[in-house]
């Protein structure tokens, strides 16, 4: 099944739009169809499932008073300008191995996360995976983290440890301590938020270019990436949907993975 709209990707569409009984509000509903692109589609050749995210204007950042807060997460008016897709998941080790030589994940297992990537090795897989294909920009990953929400988290002022991986023995404010798992989970395997996106909060920290509103803030020599979302090692406050830490592209750790952008 093809489109004109996609026509130069060789994807496979898995849904034209939402559920209309699903957890997505009808606004967020309507922006979807209003977009003409199919909602949720499958690449060929990497098997990496995403998800349209249709054009918007929208506040990021947070405000002084939320537990956790940095100064560098400023509220921030912003508009995304054209619609794209965005990874259902982060990229799985058994989606790494597709592309790339070797797995440098220290939590293995083909459904897992792929993690302890550098972010300029996560950009040459966005290479090898074809044109249109590349990192969100912050801002889009915080779009679609938060979902149409203005809370601390996606879903709420609270997290559950049951729900989502990061070390319950520091949670947030008003929430109850849970357990600690100490590794990654396999992607998708907890609850998406409202509009399908699985592991945005904890499991591991995400890849992204940084904004230019944020590097110039914070001066000439900024690193031009982040990760954003928080792991399965950090407390609660880390795990925000705009918490986010600068790091050079050549960092690495076992709490660091990323998912993928794609232009229609």
């Amino acid at each position: 099944m093809t489109t004109p709209s996609l026509r130069t990707w060789d994807c496979e569409i898995l849904a034209d739009r939402p559920p209309i009984d699903g957890p997505i509000q009808l606004m967020a509903w309507k922006r979807i169809a209003a977009a003409g692109l199919p909602w949720r589609v499958r690449d060929r050749r990497t098997g990496i499932v995403m998800l349209l995210c249709p054009r918007i204007s929208l506040i990021i950042g947070s405000s002084p008073a939320e537990v956790g807060h940095q100064p560098d997460e400023t509220l921030h008016s912003v508009r995304i300008a054209s619609p794209f897709y965005l990874g259902e998941t982060a990229v799985t080790q058994r989606q790494w191995a597709r592309l790339m030589a070797g797995n440098p994940s220290v939590h293995q297992g083909d459904d897992f996360p792929v993690e302890n990537v550098s972010a300029w090795q996560c950009l040459e897989f966005a290479k090898r995976c074809g044109p249109g294909f590349r990192f969100p920009n912050e801002v889009e990953w915080e779009y679609a983290c938060r979902a149409d929400s203005s809370t601390p988290f996606s879903h709420a002022d609270r997290l559950d440890a049951d729900e989502v991986n990061f070390n319950g023995h520091y949670p947030y404010p008003g929430s109850p301590a849970g357990i600690k798992r100490g590794t990654t989970v396999a992607a998708g395997s907890l609850p998406p938020n409202r509009w399908g996106f699985h592991e945005m909060h904890g499991n591991v920290w995400e890849w992204c270019s940084a904004a230019p509103a944020r590097v110039n803030a914070l001066g000439p020599d900024a690193a031009p990436t982040v990760l954003r979302g928080g792991s399965w090692g950090n407390h609660a406050h880390s795990c925000r949907c705009a918490s986010r830490i600068v790091r050079p592209p050549d960092y690495t750790r076992m709490t660091a993975g990323f998912r993928l952008a794609r232009d229609p």
